[in-house]
């Protein structure tokens, strides 16, 4: 039986899918990039020093990372007001957009850091791997200067484009959430949040193996400024970049919104 949970679930999900596509390009084209200028730095005196990663920043990301906040955010704060309080939300549009440039760079801004150092140990990785190889195969330093790069132009663009539709993914839902309760907090009126979990067999909590479970907090209710408790991480909203990995990469669920009755 379809609920009305699964409407509103299925609502999110379309709008974040093309937001999706949209920026799953965007951190592709970006992380493949950091591997091409690493790759374009190497030479046979430079290919065993960390220094070659200089090439790899956070600003290279960031600006991703904040237009994404900013538009996902604002667009479903937009979404929950409406939907909540049938008028215009002109008033509160720059309101929204300040909020979700700085959550980008403040809470969101330690995701920035944790991808950024993940895309320096893949490189290191792939550099150390070609270097061990060309040493056992008694290869001259300008032999493994041009293996390194053509390993990481090649290997950059595969890992590239897995790593982009994870990160795009896991942020549209974050920032999808967040902007969700800016909008009804814009209501003025006492709010609870509701979980609204994905239903089918990717969602956490289908496996035994599972550290946590999605499928359980499906109708979770709780007043606005509390926060769910998921597997003992307290979460503000599906997505929330508090939470570990393993609670919100590639997570898809939604949250809704319902005003308190008052006696």
């Amino acid at each position: 039986m379809i609920t009305g949970n699964d409407i509103l679930w299925h609502k999110a999900d379309r709008k974040r899918r093309g937001f999706e596509r949209l920026y799953t390009m965007k951190f592709r084209q970006a992380l493949s990039q950091q591997f091409k200028d690493v790759a374009a730095r190497i030479t046979p005196d430079n290919y065993n020093s960390e220094l070659v990663l200089n090439e790899i920043t956070e600003s290279d990301i960031r600006p991703i990372f904040t237009s994404l906040y900013r538009n996902v955010g604002v667009e479903f704060a937009r979404e929950s007001y409406v939907s909540n309080k049938p008028k215009s939300a002109e008033q509160y549009e720059d309101t929204w957009t300040t909020y979700m440039n700085n959550y980008a760079q403040t809470v969101a801004g330690d995701r920035i850091v944790s991808i950024t150092a993940e895309t320096k140990r893949i490189v290191l990785k792939f550099i150390q791997a070609t270097i061990d190889e060309g040493v056992t195969e008694g290869y001259g330093t300008d032999v493994i200067a041009r293996n390194i790069q053509r390993v990481l132009s090649e290997k950059g663009v595969d890992i590239a484009r897995w790593r982009a539709q994870r990160i795009a993914r896991t942020e549209v839902v974050g920032a999808s959430n967040v902007g969700a309760m800016e909008g009804a907090r814009a209501l003025g009126q006492p709010t609870q949040k509701i979980w609204i979990s994905t239903r089918d067999n990717r969602t956490r909590g289908n496996k035994p193996t599972d550290q946590f479970d999605h499928i359980s907090m499906d109708g979770k209710t709780i007043d606005m400024n509390d926060k769910f408790d998921v597997g003992g991480e307290m979460l503000d909203c599906p997505g929330d970049p508090a939470g570990s990995g393993g609670n919100i990469i590639n997570c898809r669920c939604a949250v809704a919104f319902k005003v308190k009755r008052i006696a």
